[in-house]
């Protein structure tokens, strides 16, 4: 008799899962295309029917509802156990999507922890590719892409780990001084007032001889090629360091880019060089210098 009553118990929950279902199906129905197809699978997934789900995924769909589509493929693939596919279905997302995260309360520990996986592999590849398309932007004068692939190197580099960062911090800082560079200059403002000349007896701005920066350690790092056409070619460029009134090298903007790989070792080298600060009239005041560079063929 008990056995009986707990058989009717559980058919009774069953139906009532599957009279929810059916609602949620029939509110589904409302639904655009797209937006249907994407609740239709979340609707399968929630009630345990991976391959129902899978089944029902459209072969085709784009923007955010895609990565949602992608997010419930592998979480069903994981469901079934078949964890190397999903690993591949994420991968392709973050390839596809890489400033995209999961949230927690979205997915499952080990899905996320797949995603993390693929992101550690694939986004720091990902964020070299889009500084070399920047900068193929920038030489050309193309500014508006340079900037737009100058930040998205930044910004991908961002999302990674502390430890992840730490290899790239070098790329991170090219970016970011080649994402300065591509920033059109503002167009200074018109001005109905004509320039007033200089009068003879006007009170001078400066106070004493100005004496620039002396080196006590401004060292270029060695110029090795890292191929065949780099070793027959001669490449120049130029640096601008801001010192301060201490003779510490405050910040490195490369004006002339010479060649990728030297321009990170050489930014790089830059930031640890000492001067004898400049003075005016004797007093410490901080001041610029521009360092030129050039790399010949070996």
């Amino acid at each position: 008799m008990r056995a009986g009553r707990g058989w009717f118990a559980a058919a009774l929950i069953f139906a009532a899962a599957g009279a929810a279902t059916a609602q949620e199906i029939g509110r589904v129905s409302q639904l655009p295309p797209a937006s249907a197809d994407v609740e239709r699978v979340r609707t399968l997934y929630g009630a345990a029917a991976y391959e129902e789900a899978l089944a029902a995924m459209p072969p085709a769909i784009e923007g955010a509802l895609r990565t949602d589509i992608e997010q419930y493929r592998a979480l069903c693939l994981l469901a079934l156990g078949r964890e190397r596919e999903a690993v591949a279905v994420v991968e392709r997302l973050v390839s596809d999507n890489p400033m995209f995260i999961p949230q927690d309360v979205e997915t499952t520990p080990r899905l996320r922890t797949i995603f993390a996986a693929a992101r550690s592999k694939l986004v720091p590849g990902l964020a070299k590719r889009a500084y070399s398309e920047a900068k193929v932007a920038f030489e050309s004068r193309n500014h508006e892409e340079a900037q737009a692939g100058f930040k998205r190197t930044v910004d991908l580099i961002d999302t990674l780990s502390e430890n992840e960062r730490a290899p790239l911090s070098d790329l991170r800082l090219l970016a970011g001084e080649f994402l300065k560079l591509s920033v059109p200059l503002p167009v200074p403002a018109a001005t109905s007032e004509p320039t007033k000349p200089l009068l003879d007896n006007a009170p001078t701005r400066t106070a004493g001889a100005f004496i620039g920066p002396i080196p006590m350690r401004e060292q270029l790092p060695a110029w090795i090629p890292p191929d065949g056409p780099a070793r027959r070619t001669e490449y120049s460029g130029l640096l601008r360091v801001e010192i301060d009134a201490d003779g510490r090298v405050t910040s490195v903007t490369i004006v002339k880019t010479s060649h990728p790989a030297y321009d990170a070792a050489a930014v790089t080298a830059a930031r640890q060089w000492i001067y004898r600060p400049a003075t005016r009239g004797g007093q410490p005041v901080p001041s610029s210098k521009e360092i030129s560079l050039r790399l010949v063929p070996q």
